[in-house]
């Protein structure tokens, strides 16, 4: 399925359940932490200068590095779910010929993010981190992802529960 259909697709389900959703028991509150936990990693990133050097081979390297065109279509519907509940706007067009959809001026446009895309680390950031920033990297990394773990087993649940096949969700 294209990322273009999983957005329509995420969209129609935000439209016909946020409501809903919102109103589970935690719900705002397990997206509140989640978000926090975003940042808390974004902030990790930028203090260690990450997004400008993924953006930088994102453009640099052909194929796009780990922003590939085919990075977009490693998104599952419940992740591009989440990001409207973070009233995230999908581009349409790349921002970069040969790049990710979601990679944006200065970085990834989306605050959920595919697992590949919050825990890869490529030889180029490996090796300029020491190990304490790489530590607190991958430490911080692993609480974003499972506040994100978190959310997709409460969307899941609410929504295979009004009949939502599955095979939808991914």
């Amino acid at each position: 399925m294209s990322v273009h259909l999983k957005i329509k697709m995420a969209r129609d389900l935000y439209e016909r359940f946020s409501s809903q959703i919102s109103g589970i028991p935690g719900f705002g509150r397990m997206l509140r932490d989640y978000r926090n936990q975003i940042h808390l990693s974004r902030d990790v990133m930028n203090e260690l200068g990450l997004p400008q050097t993924c953006t930088h081979c994102a453009v640099s390297i052909p194929g796009g590095g780990c922003c590939g065109p085919e990075i977009a279509q490693w998104y599952d519907t419940l992740t591009l779910l989440l990001n409207l509940f973070f009233q995230v706007d999908f581009p349409d067009e790349p921002y970069y010929p040969d790049s990710c959809l979601f990679l944006g001026k200065d970085g990834c446009v989306l605050l959920a993010r595919y697992h590949f895309c919050v825990n890869y680390l490529c030889s180029r950031i490996t090796s300029r981190l020491s190990a304490g920033e790489l530590g607190r990297l991958t430490s911080q990394s692993g609480r974003e992802l499972y506040a994100a773990w978190r959310m997709e087993g409460v969307l899941r649940q609410f929504l295979t529960s009004r009949a939502v096949p599955p095979k939808a969700l991914n």
